[in-house]
């Protein structure tokens, strides 16, 4: 609803968090006319699982933060998230 909501006072794009599961995003940015980027939240190991659901269900992309910054290894994180963006990911499942 907040995605609707964003839309309907003018907002140019919406930063929203993951809904959990490829079916339920997608209804979420099927339902919205803007541009959804997932944020990444708090650490977490799976923060790359949550880049590749995001690119299935069709979101613009995503907004992360300590997932990155906190990250064991930033510049591989990088590297791996931005293969997932652009579709060259052939490592699912793998972090």
């Amino acid at each position: 609803m907040h995605t609707r909501m964003a839309a309907e006072l003018g907002a140019d794009v919406v930063k929203t968090d993951y809904a959990g599961n490829v079916r339920e995003m997608r209804s979420i940015i099927e339902g919205c006319p803007l541009p959804i980027l997932v944020l990444g939240g708090s650490r977490h190991d799976a923060a790359l699982d949550v880049v590749r659901g995001a690119m299935e269900c069709g979101a613009a992309g995503v907004f992360f933060g300590r997932n990155v910054f906190q990250s064991e290894d930033m510049p591989a994180f990088l590297s791996k998230a931005r293969s997932v963006l652009h579709g060259d990911d052939e490592s699912a499942g793998n972090q």
